[in-house]
């Protein structure tokens, strides 16, 4: 019995030496969960950016979902590397492109209205409150970028300020402007290329 033990004890001795090394060099892999990463979004998140309200830069978060972590938060978040907080009353429906325009974030989307406030599938947020950034008609944005002085919003819209607008717009700090012919087809994406917009 005694020996019996004592090889029981000398091969778990060998199992732990033997696993150790292998534990600590287990590949990367993703967190979820309280416990383990970042409490997540209730539904998938379309867009994300980094924005500094003033209390520091925080990472944002809008999609389509209702709940960030244990909080209501209709389609946008903001995530301080701790918890997630609503921004204000958020948006009426699916947000699906961020960015920092003139120190506020810009949110487009499919959404209507934040706060009831109508607002027409582009808002801003100063940290506060959303406000309307003119008006996006018959379509949603789906790309934002800030290019040569102004805010360019692109989409499935036909129509930005009032003006036949095809696809693509520019916002120039007060009104919407068609950017040339505009595109033949929604624009789901734009960034910088070589001091160019693409």
């Amino acid at each position: 019995m005694h020996r019996q033990l004592s090889t029981t004890l000398l091969y778990l001795a060998m199992v732990a030496v033997v696993r150790t090394p292998a534990a600590a060099q287990c590949p990367p892999e993703w967190l979820y969960g309280p416990d383990q990463g970042l409490l997540g979004l209730d539904g998938p998140a379309f867009a994300l950016t980094v924005y500094d309200d003033g209390s520091g830069p925080a990472l944002y978060a809008g999609g389509h979902f209702p709940y960030a972590g244990h909080v209501a938060a209709d389609n946008i978040a903001r995530w301080d590397g701790t918890s997630w907080a609503p921004l204000a009353g958020g948006l009426s429906d699916d947000v699906r492109a961020l960015t920092i325009y003139n120190g506020e974030l810009i949110a487009g989307g499919d959404f209507a209205s934040a706060d009831g406030v109508t607002m027409n599938h582009i808002a801003r947020w100063d940290g506060t409150s959303w406000a309307p950034l003119g008006s996006i008609w018959r379509g949603s944005v789906l790309a934002l970028a800030f290019y040569n002085g102004g805010l360019i919003a692109g989409g499935s819209f036909r129509e930005a300020g009032g003006e036949s607008a095809e696809r693509i717009a520019r916002w120039d700090g007060a009104t919407w402007a068609p950017l040339s012919r505009g595109m033949a087809d929604s624009v789901s994406g734009l960034t910088i290329y070589n001091g160019e917009l693409t």
